[in-house]
């Protein structure tokens, strides 16, 4: 028997639709070979609290054209889902190729010797963000396939999240690694990655915080920092 050896890299605060485990095999077994291939996951997110969960296309859709439902984070962090394009997988019939973009961070299907995520970005902010980062400087290719897809519930913000929004000196130590992240990810691959924000090194942040106004982020009960994988076999 043909055995595969994937993981979904997902949050635990998603559902997915009806089938997904069975349309992922579908989709495993007959790409041919899936190494150095991410396999995207479109996600989604309700808008109210207690309203019903998709459990195919034609009712996400129905969702999308009601407002009820929208691309994940579309509405507060756009370069997290966008290079998914959204509009393109309402109607495509058959898995298509996206470029990987700054602060891509989807969901994705991949082989189970994928690089591990970067330890250091624990709790919240730039776990996922950091690993597709990744995943580009050893060129993977993204596919997104077109009728399967996850919904996040809205929920309670976490504890992490909450010393993200109230702790500078937390949003300090975050930007300070992504610089790190950024610049052996350039050293090891011989890439040419930019910061996504000013670049400065940790004894100048430090000399200037009090000169520096930080500003917490727009109050949401989306939080993205749940990563665990789930094994197709």
């Amino acid at each position: 028997m043909y055995k595969l050896h994937m993981f979904f890299l997902a949050d635990i605060d998603f559902l997915p639709n009806k089938n997904l485990y069975d349309m992922l095999r579908y989709y495993l077994q007959s790409m041919g070979s899936l190494t150095k291939k991410a396999l995207i996951v479109p996600a989604f997110e309700i808008q109210k609290y207690g309203s019903l969960i998709p459990r195919n296309k034609k009712q996400l859709l129905k969702g999308i054209k009601n407002n009820s439902v929208i691309p994940f984070l579309s509405n507060i962090w756009l370069p997290g889902h966008a290079p998914t394009n959204y509009e393109k997988w309402k109607t495509a019939e058959k898995p298509y190729v996206v470029k990987w973009e700054p602060d891509y961070e989807p969901y994705v299907v991949v082989r189970n010797d994928v690089v591990e995520y970067d330890e250091r970005f624990v709790g919240f902010g730039w776990n996922k963000v950091s690993h597709t980062m990744e995943l580009e400087a050893q060129n993977y290719e993204y596919i997104v396939l077109p009728d399967v897809f996850i919904v996040h519930k809205p929920h309670t913000p976490s504890y992490d999240i909450g010393r993200y929004r109230s702790s500078p000196t937390y949003r300090l130590c975050l930007q300070v690694l992504k610089e790190e992240f950024i610049q052996k990810l350039n050293k090891n691959y011989n890439r040419l990655f930019e910061y996504s924000n000013t670049s400065v090194s940790f004894a100048s942040v430090i000399s200037k915080r009090r000169k520096r106004n930080f500003v917490a982020p727009q109050q949401t009960t989306v939080e993205t920092n749940t990563d665990y994988p789930m094994n197709i076999e």
